[in-house]
């Protein structure tokens, strides 16, 4: 899901051809129910499709249960993938029917002809998945209402594929970077070329942060003194380390001897 997440919200997608010519009759349309509160990886029901077939998708909204209105500014994508986390080829249609009133909404999306099936090597159609997005281009804002399961079913159909398929080559231009000077994520195809390095308006690289991680926890875990402390450096007195100050202590121990006695320094023990 972050895959297709990411390249959407990039504008890297081409829309799926949508042939104008198709009348859409709302009413053999399949209605998806995306409840905003749910909204999640399977959250949306499975779908199946025919290969050959030109599917519509009605999206209605709903919050709690409830149906509710939308602004006209608002539209649909449904996208469709054989893989939504790692897949490389995506497609997508926006709503060409908006039905509002002051209750609620539904978003009418047409596919053209489907001319591929999700059957790969085997008979019966595999999972594969589609989502829906509701943007705003008056806010621009978008919404994820949930994923789910789409199976194509194979046919022997020959009719010519109406969808066009965009192709992601790597992930080298939506990878987001942090950058200090705007305090702002940015995308690396918003600029020309972005150097790795520690500089403003430079990426940081992994394998660096990776290094610096690492030694700190070899740190943390090393309990054998690894700052090497010694008493000397704690500021301890020894004989060996500090010869001047224990002579001036026996000089100060003979001088109190050869004064005269009393109780305050009767039971004092000169330094050896």
């Amino acid at each position: 899901m972050k895959t297709a997440l990411k390249i959407l919200a990039a504008g890297l997608f081409l829309l799926a051809g949508c042939d104008a010519a198709l009348a859409l009759d709302t009413n053999l349309a399949q209605r998806i129910d995306a409840e905003v509160q749910t909204a999640g990886m399977e959250s949306l029901p499975d779908l199946t499709w025919l290969q050959g077939s030109t599917p519509a998708v009605e999206f209605r909204i709903l919050r709690n249960g409830k149906a509710v209105a939308l602004s006209t500014n608002v539209v649909c994508r449904m996208l469709i993938s054989s893989n939504l986390q790692t897949g490389t080829l995506y497609a997508q249609v926006t709503n060409v029917v908006l039905t509002t009133n002051a209750t609620a909404s539904s978003m009418f999306c047409q596919w053209p002809t489907i001319g591929t099936n999700s059957a790969g090597t085997g008979t019966a159609a595999q999972a594969w998945g589609y989502l829906a997005f509701f943007e705003d281009a008056a806010t621009g804002t978008r919404y994820w209402n949930g994923s789910g399961n789409l199976y194509i079913e194979k046919t022997t159909s020959t009719g010519e594929d109406g969808i066009v398929w965009q192709e992601v080559a790597g992930t080298s231009e939506i990878d987001p970077i942090w950058t200090a000077a705007s305090n702002r994520v940015l995308y690396v195809g918003d600029v020309a070329a972005v150097a790795y390095g520690t500089g403003t308006n430079e990426a940081y690289r992994g394998d660096w942060g990776a290094a610096i991680s690492n030694a700190v926890l070899t740190h943390i875990a090393d309990t054998e003194n690894p700052h090497g402390v010694t008493a000397e450096s704690l500021g301890a007195l020894t004989e060996e380390a500090d010869a001047g100050t224990v002579a001036m202590l026996r000089s100060t121990a003979a001088l109190l001897i050869a004064a005269p006695q009393s109780p305050r320094y009767a039971s004092f023990v000169p330094v050896p």
